[in-house]
């Protein structure tokens, strides 16, 4: 056997040594980018649910402010659900006044 034939085999086996270490190396490459990418879609997940507690916290308090508005337009005695808001805006600013001159007229 010759010197370039021992050469070459052993030049053979450590190109097979070092695809394998290639591919080993790019097999992790690969499950680390998946990782990532698996890590990214869950972390849009929690963000989208997130959102909708946000959303549903404002039309929460949306509603208690509504109900507020209602009940406190019930309790003097405006019908809040009749007429726009600037009506209500005008009897809630009128009624003073008027109250005013009931009771001066009546002195």
């Amino acid at each position: 056997m010759s010197a370039s034939a021992v050469f070459g085999g052993i030049g053979l086996v450590m190109s097979a040594l070092q695809y394998r270490s290639t591919v080993a190396a790019g097999k992790a490459e690969q499950e680390f980018y998946n990782a990532q990418a698996r890590n990214r879609r869950l972390q849009g997940r929690v963000e989208a649910v997130e959102a909708k507690e946000k959303g549903n916290e404002i039309l929460r308090r949306a509603k208690v402010a509504l109900a507020s508005n209602l009940a406190g337009g019930y309790a003097s005695a405006v019908i809040p659900t009749v007429g726009s808001v600037q009506t209500v805006s005008r009897q809630q600013g009128i009624r003073p006044g008027l109250v005013d001159f009931c009771y001066t007229g009546i002195d």
